[in-house]
């Protein structure tokens, strides 16, 4: 019966009742004749839940969640922050780049919290301090007027997290991708780090590590944050229906490779 409720759902809230909208507009304009008319409307149907599937978004996402796998020394790592022991890596920063904040809402008795993309990566990065030693550097302003400063409230709630203050660097004027990688350039060169090791979502990853490499900063890449899983079973419910979550993983991943290629392009 769950499954049953969860169908209807998806097909009486958005886009699944736009979908159904443009459907059903569609039949009736090419019942009343009017040819130039249907075709549009049925093709915006039909594109709108195409995009709100997920099989659809699964296409989209996952070649660029697939770009780059946990480095080589994670199950080290992951055995160092078990033991508390330290490990020697091949970098000597750690940089997280902003994801998304939230203005003037309770975190914990501060203010403003980040995204919760943002924070799987902050987390991250905590627990790769642990096992490291390694500072990390943390990217991302101030987006629009309404919104906060990325780069504060991640150090905020890294020292939190037990990262020490000194441990601890921020550029906050960044807005964009390319801008995160412009300014935090001569971040880390001002204090002398070369091998940055670049946490990002796992969505994002691929589009972040073209930014830095243009800087010429040859970065590992940690992705972070994933979308989909590796492997789907077929679900008529998740499978059938046009669901929001999907239509917007569909738009974020459009968004990733049309930034890819303004990148490319030298169009950013």
């Amino acid at each position: 019966m769950i499954y049953v409720v969860k169908f209807f759902c998806h097909w009486l809230f958005p886009p699944g009742c736009l979908v159904l909208l443009l459907l059903l507009t569609a039949c009736w304009l090419a019942r009343k004749g009017r040819t130039r008319a249907w075709l549009p409307v049925l093709a915006a149907g039909l594109l709108l839940w195409g995009l709100s599937l997920r099989p659809v978004a699964g296409l989209l996402v996952r070649p660029l969640e697939a770009s780059f796998a946990e480095p080589a020394q994670a199950q080290a790592l992951k055995a160092a922050l078990a033991s508390g022991q330290r490990l020697e890596v091949p970098w000597d920063v750690i940089v997280v780049l902003g994801a998304g904040a939230v203005q003037g809402v309770p975190d914990f008795g501060s203010a403003d919290q980040t995204s919760g993309i943002m924070a799987k990566s902050l987390l991250l990065a905590a627990r790769l301090h642990r096992a490291t030693g390694l500072p990390v550097a943390v990217a991302g302003g101030r987006v629009f007027g309404d919104s906060a400063c990325e780069a504060d409230i991640a150090v905020r709630q890294l020292a939190e997290l037990g990262v020490p203050r000194d441990k601890l660097l921020a550029e906050g004027q960044s807005r964009t991708t390319v801008e995160n990688a412009r300014n935090m350039k001569p971040v880390l060169e001002r204090h002398g780090f070369r091998h940055p090791l670049l946490i990002a979502a796992a969505l994002h990853a691929p589009r972040a590590e073209l930014a830095f490499r243009r800087e010429g900063m040859a970065c590992t890449v940690w992705p972070a944050s994933f979308r989909f899983p590796a492997r789907t079973a077929f679900s008529a419910v998740q499978d059938l229906t046009p669901q929001a979550a999907c239509l917007e993983d569909s738009a974020s991943a459009l968004k990733e490779y049309l930034g890819a290629f303004a990148i490319r392009a030298g169009l950013q």
